[in-house]
């Protein structure tokens, strides 16, 4: 073992950590995540967790003395999934003594104000958050592999699939350039559902493209006569935020839903932890785990741009959900 380091005394250094970290650990899965305040907390998922949604179709009538039955109503279910991941994580203490000592002396700190672990730590959370941060958007689940990128099914891959197998109310869209972004985003807030569209606080779409359409915007419009450089930021009609997510970078989806069923799915029994500090010959070994997931309770309440598209609308029980809307796009 190098001169500067005992291997038992970081352990025990943990030991101690550990039980007043936790919480804070907690705070390490969503600090740097984009979704987090965009969704609405579920918090007892455990795996598998199932919803419930209804339906019901026009029920006001004429007056008659004659029982006349009108209305229909149906029930829905679905099966949100929030994903068990963790961190193995191993490594030589040594291998750090000189950055930890480097941070001693920068911030003018003896030892015992910034002990080893905590320095390790705080390491190992700005990787568990960035690492995070990509997951929510781009994660494809992929049992058993055990690399990166397959614990976690991200908004885009929730998307994707919602679009093939689920039943979200489908906007037709072109790809998306320079040229048409403001267009294409215009017509898809111009074909939110009338009955839905009071409940939408936002549209959602990836960061760059966020840049793009600024962009455009600002070539478009700069020279009107009333032009305020904030109108780039709404959208051009109904003046809704347009948020941009990095975690979506390299996606053209644009989507749209009422927070309340935009869904972070955790575990309150398991919601992130330090479960155990080990030490195997020269290395440690810490082992950390978390319940995560997002999803959408009721995908009938999900507008998704899909590109290509050739119908406006849902893909079964349109005229039950959304009775006043045509399903023919908007001309061009």
């Amino acid at each position: 073992m190098p001169e500067g380091i005992d291997l038992d005394e970081v352990v025990a250094e943990f030991g101690e950590y550990i039980p007043h970290a936790n919480e804070e650990v907690q705070d390490w899965i969503y600090e740097e995540s984009e979704l987090d305040e965009h969704t609405t907390p579920l918090t007892k998922v455990k795996g598998e967790y199932p919803v419930f949604s209804e339906a019901a179709d026009h029920v006001v009538q004429e007056f008659t003395s004659e029982w006349s039955a009108l209305g229909e109503v149906k029930f829905f279910a679905k099966r949100l999934r929030a994903f068990r991941q963790k961190v193995n994580f191993e490594f030589k203490p040594w291998t750090v003594l000189g950055s930890w000592m480097a941070h001693l002396h920068r911030e003018k700190l003896q030892a015992e104000d910034m002990p080893i672990s905590i320095f390790i730590m705080g390491k190992l959370r700005s990787k568990v958050g960035e690492d995070i941060s990509i997951l929510e958007g781009t994660g494809t689940y992929t049992p058993g592999t055990g690399l990166f990128g397959d614990s976690m099914d991200g908004i885009v891959t929730v998307l994707a699939d919602m679009l093939v197998n689920g039943n979200p109310y489908k906007i037709p869209l072109v790809a998306l350039t320079n040229a048409n972004i403001v267009e294409q985003l215009t017509r898809f807030e111009q074909m939110i559902p009338t009955k839905l569209l009071d409940k939408i606080p936002k549209i959602f779409m990836s960061k760059k493209n966020k840049n793009r359409y600024m962009l455009a915007y600002e070539e478009e419009f700069k020279n009107k006569a009333n032009y305020n450089d904030e109108e780039k930021l709404t959208t051009r009609l109904e003046n809704l935020p347009i948020v941009g997510l990095k975690c979506m970078n390299g996606s053209d989806l644009i989507f749209c839903t009422p927070k309340e069923n935009f869904l972070q799915l955790m575990d309150v029994n398991q919601p992130g932890e330090i479960s155990d500090v080990q030490k195997f010959n020269y290395l440690l070994k810490i082992f950390m785990e978390w319940v995560l997931g997002y999803n959408f309770w009721v995908d009938e309440m999900v507008c998704v741009g899909d590109i290509g598209g050739l119908t406006v609308g849902l893909g079964t029980h349109h005229t039950l959900r959304y009775p006043a809307e045509s399903t023919v796009p908007l001309a061009t």
